[in-house]
């Protein structure tokens, strides 16, 4: 992930309820991008394609292009934009489902096709991750503060996902009510990577427990 003029990471406004359990899981794909052959999908809702050695996990977002038959599931864009891709599902080694895909009535599958999708990260290179939210960006103390070390970011390579938890405790005792983040990842040659940044909303509790 490059540095842009404007920002060193992506930019993603995050919501916390108070009182409630806050959870993100947040997948980390790179350049380049993988591309994997199709030889088979299905007319079925969701659709199933077959791609053998697709190495993909659960709810990475995909897109289809060049498919010959069933021209309808192609992407519309050249290269595709996030509006082309589909969340999937993933059967076993060689099959996923289009989990947001209905091809029941499309035209049939006769040959060819290419999935493409931003290369899973491996998380196990990376041994440390870090988010700070602090009231201003300058400040020097945080107002709350997530890490591997506390438990609240999970580094899970199975699923390819940095998964950031706050405990419905930890949400109702938070005293503030917006604020700034950034979310960073070292890995085990000491690297660091600036991935996530932008505000945070600490929305009032409405029901609270007896």
């Amino acid at each position: 992930m490059g540095c842009a003029a404007e920002s060193c990471a992506g930019e993603l406004d995050l919501v916390i309820c108070k009182g409630a359990t806050f959870s993100y899981a947040l997948q980390w794909g790179t350049e380049p991008k993988t591309y994997k052959a199709i030889t088979g999908i299905t007319n079925a809702a969701p659709a199933v394609v077959t791609v053998p050695g697709h190495g993909l996990p659960d709810g990475w977002r995909v897109a289809v292009t060049a498919v010959r038959g069933m021209k309808e599931v192609n992407a519309l864009s050249t290269p595709p934009r996030t509006s082309d891709l589909h969340m999937i599902e993933v059967v076993d080694a060689s099959h996923i489902r289009l989990l947001d895909v209905n091809a029941v009535g499309y035209h049939a599958y006769t040959s060819g096709g290419v999935l493409e999708f931003a290369t899973p990260v491996d998380l196990s290179l990376f041994n440390d991750a870090r988010m700070d939210i602090k009231a201003e960006v300058d400040d020097v103390t945080p107002l709350f503060t997530l890490s591997v070390d506390n438990g609240r970011i999970t580094l899970n390579n199975t699923t390819k996902t940095i998964e950031l938890l706050i405990d419905a405790s930890d949400t109702a005792a938070l005293d503030f009510d917006e604020g700034v983040y950034s979310l960073e990842v070292e890995d085990t040659g000491g690297e660091v990577v600036l991935l996530l940044e932008g505000q945070v909303s600490v929305r009032p509790e409405i029901t609270t427990s007896a």
